[in-house]
């Protein structure tokens, strides 16, 4: 006996082909994202990457690092410097890392991609890492609370503000 048919117009479907197109689509739901993936791993792997070439594979790593970058540039990458002094041209020589009072996190963000641009854009393209010196707290964050490092809420010897603060 055969199985019920459906009928549309002149198109009929039985429901074992029915059945059968349900069951591809849920594989096809399982299959497609692992699918993506895998293009996304070829595609990565085919992109050219920029990036500093070691013309001289004979000599040590260790060397070329020290002859790309002059000593001012390792002291600059080491140095926290305050954002009212830095640009993305430049160092200037004043103070404060507060982009404006009450500033949002949209000024905050636009402020550091400002600066990363501006990096970016150098010879060697070294990112500048960004971050606010909190030992004792922040409170430069708009309707915000940096607490202050997690060495400063254990001097305290008060274990329950550890369990209060929201990280």
């Amino acid at each position: 006996m055969s199985p019920p048919s459906l009928t549309l117009s002149n198109f009929s479907l039985s429901q074992n082909r029915i059945c059968t197109v349900v069951s591809l689509n849920r594989k096809m739901a399982r299959i497609f994202p692992i699918f993506l993936m895998g293009l996304l791993v070829i595609w990565a792997a085919l992109a050219k990457a920029e990036c500093m070439i070691n013309n001289n594979a004979t000599k040590p790593i260790n060397s070329s690092i020290k002859d790309l970058m002059t000593l001012e540039k390792k002291i600059g990458q080491m140095t926290h410097v305050e954002r009212s002094v830095a640009s993305a041209q430049g160092v200037s020589s004043e103070g404060g890392s507060v982009p404006s009072r009450k500033a949002s996190a949209e000024t905050w963000i636009d402020m550091v991609i400002e600066f990363q641009t501006g990096v970016v854009s150098t010879r060697l393209g070294i990112l500048k890492i960004h971050g606010i010196g909190a030992v004792h707290g922040e409170n430069d964050f708009y309707k915000a609370t940096i607490f202050p490092h997690n060495i400063g809420l254990g001097a305290t010897m008060q274990g329950n503000i550890l369990l209060t603060a929201k990280f």
